[in-house]
């Protein structure tokens, strides 16, 4: 049996190895007596997040449960050719003088909404197929008002989660950050009856 996980590098389990038994998405798993598929994509927008769970739907019938973990919505991405660069404020994958344009041209409101609406296709595309569920990241998503709450959506995000009990340096999880977000995945889990 697997549960698939579909996030940025939070989900990935920055700085640990993906394969790192005490990760969360591991953590989650092993409660459950499931094997963790982690559909990561560092340093990933959602536009990459949905478009991994849609390739990863058609290809893989055999899935049993499925955990999408936003990123947060000001992330984009650019394609060029057949690469896609991934691109947030103050990243590094485009000189930062093209970066900071975007990010100065960008209307948050309908970037904003733009991720609302993928939590939408998420409901639409899993709900009455495969036990799910959807959260952030990243905690200022529920600040900001919102037009549609999706299905069985966890309310704190992983920062929210850890925040001054789990962090490293670089502000991802550390080891007991991974088993707090296990605890409250795991509960929520259990909470929603999505996975017994």
């Amino acid at each position: 049996m697997t549960i698939a996980f579909f996030g940025d590098s939070f989900t990935e389990g920055t700085p640990f190895r993906t394969d790192d038994p005490d990760i969360w998405p591991n953590l989650v798993a092993k409660h459950f007596y499931m094997k963790a598929d982690n559909q990561f994509v560092p340093g990933g927008s959602n536009h990459a997040i949905l478009r991994n769970l849609v390739h990863y739907m058609r290809n893989n019938a055999d899935v049993e449960a499925i955990i999408v973990t936003w990123s947060h919505w000001n992330r984009s991405e650019v394609h060029q050719g057949e690469i896609v660069y991934q691109m947030q404020p103050n990243g590094n994958s485009f000189p930062g003088k093209f970066i900071n344009q975007w990010y100065k041209d960008m209307n948050t409101d309908v970037q904003f909404q733009d991720w609302v609406d993928k939590t939408w296709i998420v409901d639409k595309l899993l709900k009455n197929k495969i036990p799910y569920f959807q959260w952030s990241a990243f905690p200022d998503e529920r600040k900001r008002n919102r037009n549609y709450d999706p299905e069985n959506w966890l309310p704190t995000s992983i920062l929210e989660v850890v925040d001054g009990v789990g962090n490293t340096p670089c502000g991802h999880p550390t080891k007991k950050g991974h088993k707090i977000i296990a605890e409250r995945v795991i509960e929520h889990l259990q909470k929603k009856q999505i996975l017994l």
